[in-house]
């Protein structure tokens, strides 16, 4: 056992010790006050009385040294992730050469994205010449859905990519408290006339996957009003301005990130749940269980014991029979709160549960699965959990219906 405080200690025994002479001399003169006019001597009770609230006084006093148990080894690990989507808004994401742009593209991507990220608390950032966040961290997918869809009218018409300057001010969205980063960032981009510069160094606990959208042979920018009709193509002391898919650029990008991966968008068919095992299996390797060493406060179990004998004073100090009254309903409570918090105990997750969230993070779940996934979520009182399955499938199937 140790303490904190451990510069209390002397103020603490001078107090015990003055506690001690003070009682023991008003005791004194009350004794020979008795002895005097009722020829009595003091009983048993009372100077047990008196002792046990000299006793719990102390053991009060001591509670002001923080007492610590020994050193205790803790495992903890975090489920929930932290996810940045960062989308390119430059005026080349509307070349279309992959259907219907690139822009276009990349919402329907990161929508999808955002459908599957169960256990995710995404931020959706837009960036060109600077970067503006849109959407602080939230886990509600009809919210992230909707904002997405909106970004569908946003005027495209100049701005280049200053992608490396975005994707630094973004990783500052994933400190904590402390100032620790961890998170990923998922970036949608064309990379067209992103700078080489290198991205200042990351720590281990974020991962950035980058989806570059476009070909290799490119297409022309082209200019529309805001209804959407052809204008022009965009030009350049009279020729047209043909932009391409930057993928070396990207990749350059990776060299100095611990965990980084490239995906290369030429059509609807990324694959999303490669990116969701990308940074699961990411997070594991930079998020494993760490082992904590604390010492656990014992403060609060001392203070109880000083509370009960100063109880148990004065109870002698009144009747002994209320001690026996104090003893027998605390016993009674403490049993009963012990039976009310065991019923109240929330229901752990069983083999099936598990099984289920298994298939639901691979994106291997049928809809049947879940259903019963969300049935279970229910079972154990994740209700937020089960409405929004519930919900996605009741989507799913409204889809299939049109």
């Amino acid at each position: 056992m140790s303490w904190t405080y451990g510069f209390l200690i002397i103020p603490i025994f001078i107090s015990i010790f003055l506690l001690w002479y003070f009682l023991k001399e008003r005791e004194k003169s009350i004794h020979s006050w008795v002895k005097l006019y009722w020829d009595k001597d003091p009983s048993f009770s009372k100077k047990l009385a008196d002792f046990l609230f000299f006793l719990g006084v102390g053991i009060l006093l001591f509670t002001l040294l923080d007492l610590r148990g020994p050193e205790e080894k803790v495992n903890y690990s975090t489920q929930e992730q932290k996810t940045i989507i960062l989308i390119d808004t430059s005026a080349s994401m509307l070349v279309e050469d992959v259907r219907p742009n690139r822009f276009q593209k990349a919402i329907f991507m990161a929508r999808h994205f955002v459908k599957k990220a169960i256990g995710h608390q995404i931020s959706i950032i837009v960036f060109s010449d600077k970067s503006k966040r849109i959407i602080p961290f939230t886990s509600d997918t009809d919210l992230l859905d909707a904002r997405l869809s909106s970004l569908k009218s946003l005027n495209l018409t100049s701005g280049g990519t200053s992608l490396i300057t975005s994707l630094s001010e973004s990783i500052q969205y994933l400190a904590d408290e402390k100032g620790n980063m961890d998170g990923n960032i998922l970036v949608f981009t064309d990379a067209e006339n992103t700078s080489e510069a290198s991205v200042k160094k990351i720590s281990k606990n974020v991962r950035i996957g980058l989806v570059g959208i476009g070909t290799k042979k490119g297409g022309f920018i082209p200019i529309r009003n805001h209804k959407g009709g052809f204008l022009r193509y965009l030009s350049y002391k009279g020729k047209k301005i043909t932009s391409k898919l930057e993928a070396r650029n990207l990749e350059e990008i990776g060299k100095d990130i611990h965990y980084f991966k490239f995906w290369e968008a030429t059509s609807y068919s990324l694959d999303t749940e490669s990116i969701l095992n990308y940074f699961s299996k990411a997070k594991k390797e930079s998020d494993r269980e760490k082992e904590v060493i604390t010492r656990p406060s014992i403060g609060n179990k001392v203070l109880l014991i000083g509370v009960v004998l100063l109880i148990i004073s004065y109870g002698l100090r009144w009747n002994p029979t209320f001690i026996c009254l104090i003893l027998l309903t605390s016993m009674a409570r403490g049993q009963g709160q012990e039976g009310l918090e065991q019923n109240e105990q929330k229901p752990e997750k069983n083999k099936r549960t598990l099984y289920l969230e298994n298939l639901l993070i691979k994106g291997e779940s049928s809809q049947a699965d879940r259903l019963k996934l969300a049935e279970e979520y229910l079972r154990i009182k994740e209700f937020e959990k089960s409405e929004s399955l519930y919900r996605e499938n009741l989507n799913s199937k409204m889809e299939e219906d049109k």
